[in-house]
C-alpha cells in the first residue's frame, strides 16, 4: 500500500484548485506529475489520456486528482476509474483533506482519510 509522507500530502494538498478538477499520477520515486485534464468540462470531471501517462506506466504507482467543490466523495466514474487500474492507489484531494482508495477482489475501498488544514486566505503561514 502507498503510504504518503506528510510533505507529500502537503504537496498533494497545494495542487487542490477551487474552480477546475486537476490530475496527476504518482511515481514509485514519490515524485507528484501533474498531467492535463482532457474534459471539456473541468469543473466537473476530468480525464487523463492514455498517451500522457504512457511513458511512466512501469513507474505509477498512484493517481491523483482533485475536486474542486470541497467534497472528497468518489463519483461513479471516478469508482470506474479505481477499478480498472486495480495496481494502483488513487488520491482525491478536496479542501483541506484527502481520501486514499484501493481496489481488492474488484471492489473499490476507502483506505485513509487525511486531513490537511490550509491556512486561511491572507495569511502569511
Amino acid at each position: 500500500m502507498t503510504m504518503l509522507s506528510r510533505h507529500k500530502l502537503l504537496e498533494l494538498n497545494d495542487a487542490w484548485n477551487p474552480v477546475i478538477e486537476c490530475c496527476g499520477i504518482i511515481l514509485r520515486d514519490f515524485t507528484l506529475v501533474p498531467l492535463q485534464n482532457h474534459s471539456s468540462t473541468p469543473e466537473l470531471n476530468f480525464i487523463m489520456k492514455w498517451e500522457d501517462y504512457e511513458p511512466y506506466r512501469d513507474q505509477i504507482i498512484a493517481t491523483w486528482h482533485t475536486h474542486p467543490h470541497e467534497s472528497a466523495n468518489l463519483s461513479v466514474a471516478d469508482y470506474l476509474m479505481f477499478k480498472s487500474n486495480p495496481e494502483w492507489r488513487h488520491f482525491i484531494v478536496a479542501r483541506d483533506i484527502i481520501w486514499a482508495y484501493s481496489t481488492r477482489n474488484s471492489r473499490v475501498f476507502l483506505d485513509k482519510t487525511y486531513s490537511i488544514p490550509r491556512a486561511p486566505e491572507g495569511s502569511l503561514s
